[in-house]
């Protein structure tokens, strides 16, 4: 049977998700790491980038991540679709 990653020790590995979960639980929002990160955290490939969706706002969310991560002008909005990316 496959070993697979631990979750949740996963901000123990890089402190930008602890960064991340508190950002987002201070601001009563749920998130859930979603997509290729988790495909390659499983497969133990090195991640490019990290996919969060959210309960609620996703371009709140985005917001309110970048300000904790110290990069508040770095949001990209995509109205029509409710989203957000951080570069």
């Amino acid at each position: 049977m496959p070993v697979y990653p631990n979750f949740a020790n996963i901000s123990k590995t890089n402190p930008v998700f602890e960064t991340i979960a508190h950002a987002l639980q201070s601001n009563e929002i749920q998130g859930f790491l979603i997509g290729g990160f988790v495909r390659d955290l499983l497969l133990n490939r090195p991640c490019k980038d990290i996919d969060i969706s959210v309960l609620g706002d996703g371009i709140k969310a985005a917001e309110i991540t970048a300000r904790a991560l110290g990069i508040p002008n770095q949001v990209n909005v995509f109205e029509t679709f409710g989203t957000a990316t951080i570069k």
